[in-house]
């Protein structure tokens, strides 16, 4: 019963739009999750614009990390991988996967000559927070983000 960390293929849209929607429900955000199969295909595989990790156990995914190269750091010059989203299914959490996802990550970032790895997390998920203090994130409390949606 290993766990391979592996990228995602084309026939896993349909697992991922799965799995980015139970995340949504977790984290009280359904009614801004509209994504669908063929918006994802395109993203990943049309535009190249976004990057899926998948956590596979018996063939089955229990988890994805998606992410995507979203800026350049002018103090430092270099790129920045930024996880957009990190998900696995609540039965399969605590064994190690968002670990083995966060090597890939690291990997993948060093790989492509990334400054840093950078990510959000809810205020309120302590879990996910606790988890992350443990890998060695570092908490950004100077910076407040500010969006525009259209």
């Amino acid at each position: 019963m290993s766990i391979t960390i592996r990228q995602a293929e084309e026939k896993d849209v349909p697992r991922i739009v799965e799995l980015t929607k139970e995340l949504a429900e977790y984290e009280h955000l359904s009614e801004f999750c509209s994504i669908t199969a063929e918006m994802f295909g395109k993203l990943i595989f049309e535009e190249h614009s976004l990057n899926v990790l998948c956590a596979e156990k018996d063939g089955v995914i229990i988890g994805i990390a998606s992410y995507y190269f979203y800026k350049i750091s002018t103090f430092s010059g270099k790129k920045v991988l930024y996880l957009e989203d990190l998900y696995i299914i609540p039965e399969e959490r605590g064994q190690g996967i968002g670990t083995q996802f966060f090597a890939e990550l690291k990997k993948t970032a060093k790989n492509s000559q990334c400054g840093k790895i950078e990510w959000k997390c809810l205020k309120w998920n302590e879990p996910s927070l606790t988890f992350y203090d443990k890998l060695g994130g570092q908490r950004d409390e100077e910076w407040i983000t500010f969006n525009i949606s259209f």
